[in-house]
């Protein structure tokens, strides 16, 4: 049996692209979330067994609500709602930290909160596929799988 090392993620001068457009000073979490499917199959004469039917994702991404830039990802996601677009997220750039990248459906966030205080939101979107993890380069901050 192997030892297996471990090397944690910090999430520090994060990145998050979506399509072109750079929103890192937004964010405040990006979690990329599995949803298993499975189902119980009944066959003649035996106990019940579970099925698997597969994985569905979404990405919920925190960020800091402004209506007043005019590329702001507030004002993005409302612009662009049913649309599809490339998300790419880096946990970290500056320590070698692979990159997640995802085809998405855009949805609206919550607009609004609580009184004195800086305004966030929290918005989930579907991944179209399961997302990619690869190599981080910095020719035009594209993920690269690998």
């Amino acid at each position: 049996m192997s030892v297996v090392g471990l090397q944690p993620i910090t999430l520090k001068d994060a990145t998050l692209t979506v399509a072109e457009d750079d929103y890192s000073q937004a964010i405040s979490q990006v979690i990329f979330t599995p949803q298993v499917r499975w189902s119980w199959v009944d066959e003649l004469c035996q106990s019940p067994t579970p099925m698997f039917e597969g994985v569905a994702w979404t990405v919920t991404i925190g960020f800091a609500q402004d209506l007043t830039t005019p590329d702001s990802l507030t004002l993005y996601l409302l612009e662009h709602a049913a649309q599809t677009r490339t998300i790419t997220f880096v946990p970290n750039k500056n320590d070698g930290t692979r990159a997640v990248q995802a085809e998405v459906m855009v949805l609206p966030a919550q607009i609004g909160g609580v009184p004195n205080q800086h305004l966030t939101a929290i918005v989930t979107l579907p991944c179209f596929e399961e997302p990619i993890v690869g190599d981080w380069k910095e020719v035009g901050g594209d993920a690269v799988s690998g």
